[in-house]
């Protein structure tokens, strides 16, 4: 007798907008553009963003162009605000894996160990805005 192997599931590295599947990628879309025209996205990154935020791992990382504080009060403020499905457990992780600055991988502690942004109101307003 054969003891049953484990499956090591491998989690899926992606945030998921919360909202009926139809509507996720127009909100994806709102929310990239509203981070471009605050110059904390480039406009190129577009496909991947919108894969990250619908539940797929994004191909090549995201640069995020604003400062690591700001990253930190934006994925924080997903949450918070319900705005995204519950993560809480891995989503440094989730940001490290498909996030980077400038052209700087970092790693989970990174993130986890950066301080809060000082102007982190204009983040807010900007995750408010998605509906």
């Amino acid at each position: 007798q054969s003891l049953p192997q484990t499956i090591k599931v491998e989690t899926i590295k992606a945030f998921k907008l919360k909202g009926v599947q139809a509507t996720i990628k127009d909100k994806a879309i709102d929310l990239h553009n509203s981070l471009v025209t605050k110059q904390y996205l480039n406009e190129e990154c577009k496909k991947d963003f919108i894969k990250l935020f619908t539940g797929t791992q994004a191909e090549n990382k995201i640069s995020w162009l604003g400062q690591k504080g700001e990253l930190k009060s934006f994925v924080d403020f997903l949450l918070s605000l319900g705005k995204i499905e519950n993560c809480q457990s891995n989503k440094w992780t989730i940001t490290a894996a498909n996030f980077k600055f400038l052209n700087d991988d970092f790693n989970a502690n990174t993130i986890k160990d950066t301080k809060k942004a000082k102007n982190h109101i204009n983040i807010k307003q900007i995750v408010q805005r998605i509906n």
